[in-house]
């Protein structure tokens, strides 16, 4: 719990950031490979990729979900096999569960590309309305497809009406779930969580994401709990924590591999010196094979202050800039089949880190070559 607890304070810290790296609660970052535009009247216009120059889709903020079953939907953003209905065993039902969340959330809303995706569904799109040469890649892989109204700069999902409507929907949802406590935020009648979100970008587990809390055996259950229930976790606490450690994990600022395992570091602090020294002593990529510090910013002056950061530790000086009373973690984790397995957890403050990145370095020192990362 108290890993969760830290998770949901740095989730609260990053969203006050300008830009936020964190999405809000029912939202997430996932990558996107296509875009479809449509006519007020339904029709497709076009049907574009959306990939980078190797290929990869784009990373984009669309509204969160989570498979309960192969048949459920994701909201604005899924495959071909639930927009068209193209699956030869579950098409039909995956496209009429795709259609009625959509009415779900939004019947009633007053916006043209609501009524115009709520069109689509209804009219049962096919997969050969795209162009059969887009269609034959399209088709390959369970690549996930956002839309465009003709004429907008931003998808559908984007607009501030069906924003809203997502996130009342979700907050709808919460509202029927079972009531109890929270021991994450210590907070008395919350919505509880259900399954607790995937957490997606570790390396080494499944490409979808895999489950840092869960129940999935009757030995790991308590007082006759269901297995799809996580217990006295809260769904705000469930959403907050695993935004923040998803993002953590995609971060090259905050995360490093030790042989298998991901190890995950940051600091209760927004000051991107305090980032950038914490990842300058925890990460040995950060070094070259000459031992000299690897440049982590276009910012000439900061990477000056950072390298001055770690020779004033080793000579024993206090580091300037820096408040050594902020607290830091860092965590490792394990990929295991569908689970995440947490090796270690390690929290103190900066001034705990520096006294023993001192010692480190002193006992590590070697003439005419440059301090190594711990």
């Amino acid at each position: 719990m108290t890993i969760l607890s830290d998770l949901c304070d740095y989730y609260n810290l990053a969203r006050e950031m300008k830009p936020s790296p964190v999405p809000e609660r029912f939202w997430a970052e996932k990558k996107v490979k296509w875009a479809i535009t449509l006519t007020s009247d339904s029709s497709i216009v076009s049907c574009i990729p959306l990939v980078d120059e190797k290929g990869n889709g784009l990373p984009l903020i669309v509204p969160q979900g989570q498979r309960t079953s192969d048949s459920w939907p994701y909201f604005l953003c899924d495959n071909h096999q639930y927009w068209f209905g193209d699956d030869p065993k579950e098409g039909k039902e995956k496209q009429a569960n795709i259609c009625r969340l959509h009415h779900d959330v939004l019947d009633g809303v007053d916006d043209d590309a609501a009524r115009t995706i709520l069109a689509f569904l209804d009219r049962v799109p096919h997969i050969d309305e795209i162009d059969a040469s887009v269609r034959a890649i399209l088709t390959e892989n369970k690549d996930l497809i956002v839309f465009r109204l003709e004429g907008d700069h931003c998808y559908i999902h984007e607009r501030p009406l069906i924003h809203d409507a997502w996130n009342a929907y979700r907050k709808d949802c919460e509202a029927v779930a079972k009531i109890s406590p929270c021991l994450v935020t210590g907070n008395k009648c919350m919505p509880r969580a259900g399954l607790y979100p995937k957490i997606s970008g570790v390396s080494g587990a499944q490409p979808t994401g895999a489950s840092l809390v869960g129940a999935n055996q009757p030995a790991f259950r308590s007082y006759g709990q269901p297995a799809g229930d996580i217990g006295a976790i809260s769904a705000e606490a469930a959403d907050k924590s695993s935004l923040a450690l998803t993002y953590l994990i995609k971060d090259r600022d905050h995360r490093c591999h030790i042989g298998e395992d991901s190890v995950v570091f940051w600091a209760d602090s927004t000051q991107q010196t305090v980032v950038d020294c914490l990842s300058f002593l925890i990460d040995p990529d950060q070094v070259s094979e000459d031992n000299s510090l690897l440049p982590k910013s276009e910012d000439k002056n900061l990477r000056d202050r950072i390298s001055q950061c770690l020779e004033d530790i080793r000579k024993g000086m206090p580091i300037s800039g820096i408040d050594t009373s902020t607290a830091y973690h860092v965590v490792g984790i394990a990929p295991y089949q569908a689970r995440l397995a947490v090796r270690f957890y390690e929290t103190g403050t900066l001034g705990d880190l520096e006294d023993n990145a001192r010692s480190f370095l002193n006992d590590t020192e070697m003439i005419h070559v440059r301090p190594c990362s711990i």
